[in-house]
């Protein structure tokens, strides 16, 4: 989704799985195509499950891992190649992109390698938070993920590590135990509920309710 929305595709994790479930996932060096339109320009054709664009796109260039992420080299195909089709690998041994191994995040890679930018009409930048509500006093774990995205025209923006400090500075420790927040087995409402359920009308539901089919 951020490289989606980014328009960049970083290169080093084109064949990360992490987030897809479903088996059978392409080789982005193979199966990520693109065909030369009449202006010589790479156009999107087939992507992968895992890649994060749209068919259809542009190619405007890429940038080179350890360079100005604003420095993005222009891509441009030959007369002769108009009409034809090619995949990244083939596109990235015409054009110098390296590809970084096999594209799938190894423990201790760096995160970045060589970026590949799509044309778009407004730019945005993306930042992933993750948050447990357990950090910020509240006495269950739920794990969410936030994605904060706003518009800018610099790829550099850190405007999102703001938003990330912002929210571990609201992290507070909990207080109180999800048993603080729990009625006694002794107490008189838990005692009357208890009750109920056991009463000859609280039986005959229980029978009713195991009847109803699980749909």
């Amino acid at each position: 989704m951020q490289e989606y929305i980014e328009g960049r595709l970083n290169l080093r994790l084109r064949n990360d799985t992490k987030n897809i479930t479903s088996k059978g996932q392409a080789n982005a060096d193979k199966n990520l195509k693109f065909t030369v339109n009449d202006d010589c320009r790479y156009v999107v054709e087939e992507v992968p499950k895992q890649i994060g664009a749209r068919a259809g796109c542009v190619v405007e260039g890429f940038v080179k891992y350890g360079d100005d992420p604003s420095n993005v080299q222009p891509l441009q195909a030959s007369k002769s190649d108009k009409g034809k089709t090619v995949n990244l690998e083939q596109l990235a041994k015409k054009h110098g992109i390296t590809l970084h191994g096999n594209g799938k995040k190894k423990k201790g890679d760096p995160e970045l390698g060589d970026v590949l930018v799509m044309e778009k009409k407004a730019r945005y930048r993306t930042h992933l938070v993750k948050l447990d509500t357990k950090d910020y006093g509240l006495p269950q774990t739920r794990n969410r993920q936030y994605l904060f995205v706003w518009r800018t025209d610099d790829p550099s923006d850190d405007l999102g590590e703001y938003f990330q400090l912002i929210m571990d500075h609201l992290k507070t420790p909990l207080l109180h135990s999800m048993e603080a927040f729990m009625l006694p087995p002794s107490h008189d409402r838990i005692r009357c509920f208890r009750e109920a359920l056991r009463s000859g009308p609280g039986l005959l539901c229980a029978k009713e309710r195991a009847k109803e089919l699980d749909l």
